[in-house]
């Protein structure tokens, strides 16, 4: 670890100096003020990130943590699906683009039709959701035929390029022709020839586009007719005019280099691999860099490790890190049956790993491999397998992490093999992991059709797991809130520092069903321009209806702030139009809001007082009724009008009487009621009992009954930075005493959320803090309507390895929750948006874990384990230990007696795989036992870090072939029998190792330390 966290600082002042020295060079030149302004942005902004990240130690270790893959992609619009309307003739040929959002366009090649108007270039747009999105429409300028070999690439607003081989009807030469278009398929100027070079044939091309819609197009020459030919490229802007002429990319012109593959960087640079004839192989994969100006950066260099056995087809994605990888076949002929490899690099062309193999173990059958990236670099394989017995063919794939350890089992992509011969597959990937595969398919009558399937990793907001809630995810998506309504959807909103459309942060909501699916895409809530549109909130009511508001900048002066909302009816649909709740000075707003089950509600927000003074900020607030008419103007909320008043907070009961609470002068938690039609109820709370050191970040929640709560972060009480507080208190009623939440007091704990339900039950989030930048996680912790503790503070997110900040928390009728938060890097661009349900049963936990007998079950998302008896005697000193997510385990240092069994208690509730039970280890062992079997992998190591030698667990449903050890330099350190349990180390070198246990079926691996 200490190695890759050089590596990757090192990495980020290359790019922090390569983005400066560009800067320095535009604004030296008089130029910087003459490129479009969205690039100007884009490189301030990433210019920034890296300047950030230099300047922030412990942020390497974010930097240098791979995202875990939470969840497998799932298809989303069911099984595969015809993407052309047009059914007559052949339509094939068909590749694919995935935007930043998800969003798809398909496009093939209609040929043979009865209408000729049908012959050409065809394309059709999907959602995110797999919807369609208006009709098919073609691609290719009127008139104009001879397409073939299509290839396309996509930005991440979704304007993207197609480049094709063409005849003209004026020539016998093909040559290679490039049009580019806007994401909704209009194009932005006519075709375009990208070789300069006309003579003899120009074809096969590939082309790959970075986020900004800068692409890079490479291509094969016959330098003469029938003879060898050579591998080039070409860069252009994103509006289709060229950077450069065209580049020789090939060093050694002896021999036939073909069959290109390209990647493209944001900064520019691009990598270019073919398969070609060179030392020292005949044929072999090369690769070879380039500047962003088209300057060769060093040699070619060969990608295969195998120079003896001829490698070709290769396929190549570019991380949003410059890194790359390169996938291909190799075997003694291309048209025969061969295996299916792949080769990490660093962005500087050194290889990441060994060459390792695709697919099912040593499979002879893969065929057409594809590979698509997403933004943390965690990528997907995509292969065509024929069955020797039957010549029946299937698509699979295989997801990968960043650093190429195989996560979850090998995907069936295709739902349909009976379709008929798949050729041509073609993979597509989004920012966040989800990716669409085309290929063409036989309809059955000797004619083909393209066939399509979206998957997507994360559509569900589920409990046991923690889901990523936006789908864009470049830059900031912070300052999230939630809503839970009666009918159990849940509406998500939150603050995109992007803008996404254009420069300046705006609002963006997602909706999700009762059964935690997606209900449709990501959206934008707010219509008014400027895009500065910030701190969002929304609130729900039992049937359904939701209510968002949020500040952003008078369109007519930048100087004051204009309280916005808007009304949606139950379906998602907006509710007439947006509109003002307030016109502010410039003075934060903050504004919060809740609604009544028949649709009334009220917003709150901060404001310059009646002094109109630096220090002098008020709480105001207006009721709407059910059909979003103000009753009446905006009230102050505040009695109190000494220094600042801020942070303000709202909570609503069903009979319409409200509650605003607020942070008053540093010291102090303010409250005040109301009544439903905005009269003060009695005076001015005083909430917190202790006023020394800072009493802040104030949160309120109301009962139906209207009890409330209210909870805060107060500074020293704990014995740390901060603590959280809670009291509690029944409608007129003088509030009790400070509660102290938290039990855990070593490092700060703040940021606060409270939600309460209907009866009064209620749940309090924080941020809890750790010694570094990426320690951080969300505690909670469940109360009963009578304000005692139900169980102990638990943890909600899973991914400890990132910063979590801003939780927000809404109930539900039946007393789960769902909890909102941003998490530091985790969607790998900055901040991100991720939640996570939890049941009744799961949050409430009464005894506050669960105890472990025997067989029973611990699952991913359990955090902890502690020893705490044993049903006969196990050894002195015995305790557990426990990966999250991996296995359960006795420590080492004791023996095992025959038929030992253990009781652990594991934090959190919610059981999973199963645990293996003590008696299942032989007798006299005196190695440590080892519990759940891993989900990754199927088998336990143990101990790891080894020693001498490491011990195997295995399935006993397992039919074991052999089993092999590899260094990560790709050699085989030994090959034991299926029978092997035991594997020695002594005479190995200390390092990393990969242990893979081959079966009938695949190939199982697990990475292991020998001290």
């Amino acid at each position: 670890m200490k190695n890759k966290t050089c590596f990757n600082y090192r990495q980020v002042r290359y790019n922090f100096r390569k983005l400066a020295a560009r800067l320095h060079r535009l604004l030296k030149s008089g130029r910087f003020f003459s490129i479009p302004y969205r690039h100007r942005t884009a490189l301030l902004r990433r210019l920034l990130r890296y300047a950030r990240r230099l300047s922030v130690p412990a942020s390497f270790s974010v930097l240098c943590n791979f995202n875990p893959l939470t969840a497998v992609a799932q298809p989303i619009a069911g099984p595969d699906f015809v993407a052309n309307t047009y059914t007559e003739g052949n339509q094939g040929n068909s590749v694919c683009g995935m935007d930043a959002q998800g969003n798809v366009v398909v496009v093939w090649l209609g040929s043979g039709t009865a209408n000729a108007t049908k012959d050409g270039i065809w394309g059709q747009r999907f959602s995110a959701l797999g919807e369609l999105v208006g009709t098919e429409f073609p691609l290719n300028m009127p008139g104009e035929t001879g397409h073939s070999e299509l290839k396309m690439a996509m930005a991440d607003n979704g304007d993207f390029v197609i480049t094709s081989t063409q005849s003209k009807p004026s020539g016998d030469q093909l040559d290679i022709y490039a049009r580019c278009f806007f994401a909704d398929g209009t194009p932005k100027g006519d075709e375009f020839r990208v070789n300069t070079t006309t003579a003899n044939d120009q074809s096969n091309s590939a082309v790959a586009m970075n986020a900004d819609g800068d692409f890079v197009v490479s291509w094969q020459s016959a330098e003469n007719a029938g003879a060898e030919t050579d591998v080039y490229a070409r860069i252009y802007n994103a509006n289709g005019s060229p950077k450069i002429g065209e580049v020789l990319v090939n060093t050694v012109t002896e021999g036939d280099q073909h069959s290109p593959t390209a990647g493209l960087h944001d900064d520019g640079d691009f990598v270019v691999a073919w398969s070609g004839a060179g030392p020292p192989t005949d044929t072999g994969i090369y690769a070879q860099r380039f500047n962003a100006f088209g300057t060769k950066m060093g040699g070619a260099f060969l990608v295969n490790s195998d120079p003896a056995t001829p490698s070709f087809f290769p396929h190549l994605a570019t991380g949003s890190d410059g890194n790359f990888i390169i996938t291909y076949s190799k075997g003694q002929d291309p048209s025969t049956e061969n295996e299916v490899f792949f080769q990490r690099f660093t962005f500087v062309g050194e290889k990441l790993g060994p060459e390792t193999s695709v697919g099912f173990h040593n499979d002879p059958s893969a065929q057409q491999a594809r590979i698509g990236i997403d933004d943390c670099g965690n990528f997907f394989i995509l292969w065509l397998h024929e069955d020797p017995q039957t010549s029946g063919k299937q698509l699979y794939g295989q997801y990968y992490n960043r650093e190429g350890i195989p996560y979850g089992p090998i995907t069936t992509v295709n739902d349909s093999p009976e379709a008929g011969i798949l050729v041509a597959p073609s993979i597509a990937m989004g920012a966040t992991g989800d990716f669409v595969a085309v290929y063409s398919s036989d309809d059955g009558n000797a004619l083909t059709d393209v066939q399509a399937r979206i998957f997507a990793r994360e559509t569900r907001l589920t409990t046991g797991t923690e889901t990523r809630i936006n789908s864009y995810t470049k830059n900031d998506q912070q300052n999230p809130d939630v809503a839970v309504d009666g009918l159990g959807n849940t509406f998500v909103v939150w603050e995109s520092t992007d803008g996404q459309d254009y420069p300046g942060p705006g609002v963006f909501a997602q909706r999700y069903g009762a059964d935690g699916m997606r209900s449709g895409p990501e959206f934008q809530v707010h219509t008014t321009p400027p895009a500065f549109q910030t701190l969002p909130a929304v609130g729900s009511n039992a049937s359904g209806q939701a209510v968002v508001v949020w500040q952003g900048k008078d369109p007519e002066d930048d100087l004051r702030i204009i309280v916005y909302g808007q009304r949606y009816q139950s379906d998602g649909s907006t509710d007439g139009d947006e509109f003002v709740i307030a016109n502010v000075s410039s003075s934060p707003t903050e504004p919060a809001v809740d609604m009544q089950d028949d649709g009334s509600f009220i917003a709150v927000w901060g404001a310059d007082g009646d002094t109109n003074t630096p220090l002098d900020v008020d709480i105001y607030g207006r009721l709407y009724d059910p059909s979003g008419n103000p009753l009446g103007p905006a009230f102050k909320a505040n009695t109190d009008t000494v220094e600042n008043q801020v942070f303000p907070d709202v909570a609503m009961d069903n009979d319409g009487d409200f509650i605003v609470s607020w942070h008053s002068r540093y010291f102090y938690v303010k409250a005040q009621r109301f009544d439903s039609s905005g009269n003060k109820v009695g005076g001015e709370i005083a909430v917190n009992d202790l006023s020394f050191n800072y009493q802040g970040e104030p949160v309120i929640g109301m009962s139906d009954n209207s009890d409330i709560v209210a909870a805060w972060s107060s500074s020293g009480v704990d014995g740390s930075a901060h603590g959280v507080l809670t009291k509690t208190f029944a409608a007129g009623e003088v509030p009790g005493s400070d509660q102290l939440v938290n039990t855990e007091t070593e490092f700060d704990q703040s940021g606060t959320a409270v939600s309460m339900d209907g009866a009064g039950n209620f749940v309090i989030l924080w941020r809890s803090g750790g010694p570094g930048l990426a320690h951080s996680g969300i505690q909670g912790q469940r109360f009963a309507q009578n304000g005692q503790r139900i169980g102990e503070n638990f943890k909600l997110d899973i991914a400890s390895e990132y910063a979590k900040h801003e939780p927000v928390v809404a109930m539900d009728q039946q007393g789960g929750f769902t909890a909102v938060w941003t998490s530091f890097d985790q969607d790998c661009s900055g901040r991100g948006i991720f939640g996570r349900r939890f049941t009744n049963e799961e949050a409430g936990c009464p005894s506050g874990s669960l105890v472990l007998q025997g067989n029973e079950s611990v699952g991913a998302e359990h955090l902890s384990a502690q020893m705490i008896s044993s049903v006969q005697e196990i050894g002195a000193g015995a305790s557990v230990d426990y990966q999250a997510g991996h296995s359960i385990r006795l420590l080492p240092g004791f023996s095992v007696a025959q038929g030992a069994q253990f009781s652990a208690r594991v934090a959190d509730c919610e059981p999973g795989v199963s645990m293996l039970p003590a008696n299942a280890l032989p007798a006299n062992t005196a190695a440590p036992l080892a519990g759940t079997h891993s989900p990754e992998s199927g088998f336990s190591i143990y101990p790891n870090p080894a020693g001498e030698q490491i011990q195997l667990d295995l399935p006993a449903a397992l039919t074991i072939q052999k089993i092999e050890l590899w260094n990560l330099f790709g050699k085989k350190m030994g090959t034991y029998g299926p029978a092997t349990r035991t594997v020695p180390l002594q005479g190995l070198s200390p390092g990393n190792y990969l242990l893979i246990v081959h079966t009938a079926t695949q190939s199982l691996r697990q990475h292991f330390v020998k001290q």
